[in-house]
Formats: structure tokens, C-alpha cells, sequence
């Protein structure tokens, strides 16, 4: 029998244990077969660069003859059919506060009440005013007023000491705060305001200084809640009329008020010019805040 001879390779015995045959034969391999993986490398590469560019340039092709038409047509349909945002957002915006009827009421000897009116013509914005008046160049303190969307009220400075009758007086609004209301939870607002500002004042009596025995005038009526809503320190201004004529302010507060409640309200009004047969009662009442109602159970 023929003897199979071993190649060199098969006789190599790893004297140092690191480097063993099977080891030698992998590492030939490769180095004869070197060059082909090169070249098998390079040929993938060159493949994926061709399908790649391949594929770019027909997409490009494409839109250049039918895509960028259908984007100018595009554009056209969009510019005819959709409208102008940037109006949109000034239609939408907070409209401007309207300012009137800055008036200064004389009450006891050297001391005036301001009173400026403001209407809120927005439906959807509450304003948070921050005001002064200037009166012969003084500045009085800085107060802070809520406006509640379509609304009209004054607002008021009472009990400004001066020695004169203030001269060239103006008001002025230092900022505003809007706060937008949401659709989601106020769909309605002005039905919102209505379901809430149900107050009517019944017996109204002014009883004269000279039969009470009293410097000034006493003013008495009943105030009813005719809404479903309990309220925390409700505040109203009342306002005093000769006519159709204003006559002055006076400041009310209660520390709580039950819904489908009266409230019997004696005032005194510490006025030089007290004649008045009328009077209006204006609610100072962020309808917009939960805080200000109570729970039925916890009145």
C-alpha cells in the first residue's frame, strides 16, 4: 500500500503551544485567498453604490417631471382656498379695554372718590387691570380690578384725602393680564353669566339724615341671590342715582351669600351732595373663578 505523505504544514508541531497547526492552515488560506475577498469587497461596494445612485437619480427624474407640477398645482389650490392666519390671530386676539367717564365724587370734607368706567368687549378674554389715577400731579396707589368678558363696570379709588377739589384728573392703566376662557369648559359665556348674575334689590328706603338723627343718610334694602350658586365674600358697589344722574359710590361686601337668599343691607353714604332717589346694584364678581363658590354641603 501507498503511503499518504504529509505536507509540511501537517508536520508542523507548535514546540511553544500558542500557535497550533489547524491555525497555520487558516492563516494560509487567507493570505492565498487575500486578494479575492478584496476584490469581492470592492464589487459589493461598487453594486450597492450603483443601485443606490441608481435609485436616487430616478426619484429625482421623477419629481422633476411630475412631482414639482403637482407641487406647483399644489400651492395654487392652497393659496386660493386657505386663509390668511396672521389675520385670523388679529381677529382673534384680546380686543382693547374701553375707557370713560373718569369722575371724582366729593363724600366728607377732603375726601374724593375716583371712578372710571371700563368695558370689556372680548367674549372669550378676562382682564386682570392694574390702575392709578393722577389728580393735580399726584399719583394715587396702584389698585387691581377683574374684568369679566362682556362686561361694563367702574372701577374705583375711594377716600382719597386732598385739600382741593383734585384738578385734571385721568386714569391710568398701569398693565393687564389676560386670561383666555376655555370653549371646552364655558361653551356659552354669556348664557354662563347669565345662570349667575341673578341679583335684584327689593324696598329700597333712604331714610333722611334730619328724621334719623344721624349727619348723613341711611340706605336701606333687601338684596336677593336668585341664582342656584352659593358665593364666598361677594363684593358690589351700589350705585347712587338723582335721576338718571350718578351721584356716587358706595362699597358693599358680604363674607358669604346662600343661593335663593335676601340679604337685608343697611348703609350710610358720608356724602356733601346726598340727594338720590335711585340706586343700581353692580355686581364685582369673577363669575370665571371657582374659588368664590361654596358646595351646597359645605355651607
Amino acid at each position: 500500500m501507498l503511503e499518504h505523505k504529509k505536507s509540511k504544514i501537517d508536520q508542523y508541531v507548535d514546540t511553544s503551544g500558542q500557535f497550533s497547526s489547524r491555525q497555520l492552515k487558516i492563516g494560509t488560506w487567507y493570505l492565498l485567498h487575500r486578494e479575492l475577498f478584496r476584490e469581492i469587497f470592492i464589487g459589493f461596494l461598487i453594486t450597492l453604490c450603483v443601485v443606490f445612485y441608481g435609485f436616487g437619480l430616478w426619484k429625482w427624474g421623477e419629481y422633476l417631471f411630475f412631482g414639482y407640477w403637482n407641487d406647483q398645482e399644489y400651492l395654487a389650490k392652497y393659496t386660493q382656498t386657505n386663509q390668511n392666519y396672521s389675520s385670523i390671530q388679529e381677529i382673534y386676539k384680546a380686543q382693547d379695554l374701553n375707557v370713560a367717564d373718569v369722575r371724582v365724587f366729593a363724600t366728607s370734607e377732603n375726601m374724593y372718590d375716583f371712578v372710571a368706567s371700563i368695558q370689556n368687549p372680548n367674549e372669550r378674554w378676562i382682564a386682570k387691570v392694574t390702575y392709578h389715577f393722577v389728580y393735580s400731579g399726584i399719583e394715587s396707589q396702584i389698585e387691581t380690578a377683574i374684568i369679566i368678558p362682556l362686561s361694563k363696570r367702574p372701577v374705583a379709588l375711594f377716600g382719597v384725602e386732598s385739600n382741593a377739589f383734585p384738578a385734571n384728573t385721568n386714569f391710568v392703566i398701569d398693565n393687564i393680564e389676560w386670561e383666555s376662557v376655555d370653549a371646552h369648559d364655558v361653551p356659552d359665556v354669556k348664557n354662563f353669566i347669565a345662570e349667575r348674575n341673578l341679583f335684584q334689590a327689593d324696598n329700597f328706603i333712604v331714610s333722611d339724615a334730619s328724621l334719623s338723627g344721624l349727619s348723613f343718610p341711611v340706605i336701606s334694602f333687601d338684596l336677593i341671590n336668585s341664582s342656584a350658586f352659593n358665593y364666598w365674600e361677594p363684593v358690589f358697589l351700589v350705585e347712587l342715582l338723582n335721576g338718571s344722574q350718578v351721584i356716587g359710590y358706595v362699597y358693599l361686601y358680604f363674607e358669604k351669600m346662600a343661593a335663593f337668599s335676601t340679604e337685608s343691607v343697611e348703609l350710610r353714604y358720608f356724602s356733601q351732595v346726598a340727594e338720590f332717589n335711585n340706586f343700581r346694584i353692580i355686581p364685582i364678581i369673577n363669575f370665571f373663578d371657582d374659588n368664590i363658590y361654596i358646595n351646597p354641603g359645605d355651607f
